[in-house]
């Protein structure tokens, strides 16, 4: 499988690094889920091939919030957008 991202996801990446300690550990969470399972996220065209994938993080951790919109093309991954945002819970795993 291979990875690629669109220039605005890398800088959405480095602007998120720079606030949350845990932005590095969300990205590669999120990723490895998408890479893994390319059917994991919600359908957001009528093939499937484009999809979206949230990662819950945690804010005891500093662990931001992930939103991946991302094509699946044969064995590659294109990573469309991303956003990163406070996370809704205060634990990761918990409500």
């Amino acid at each position: 499988m291979h990875l690629i991202e669109d220039p605005a996801v890398q800088q959405a990446y480095d602007d998120a690094c720079e606030k949350w300690t845990g932005a590095e550990y969300a990205w590669n969470a999120a990723t490895f889920v998408v890479l893994r399972d390319p059917k994991i996220g919600e359908p957001l065209n009528e093939s499937g091939s484009v999809r979206s994938f949230t990662f819950d993080g945690a804010r005891s951790r500093n662990i931001p919030t992930l939103i991946l919109i991302y094509e699946c093309e044969g064995d590659t991954t294109t990573i469309r957008a991303a956003r990163f945002s406070d996370a809704k819970y205060t634990v990761a795993g918990r409500a």
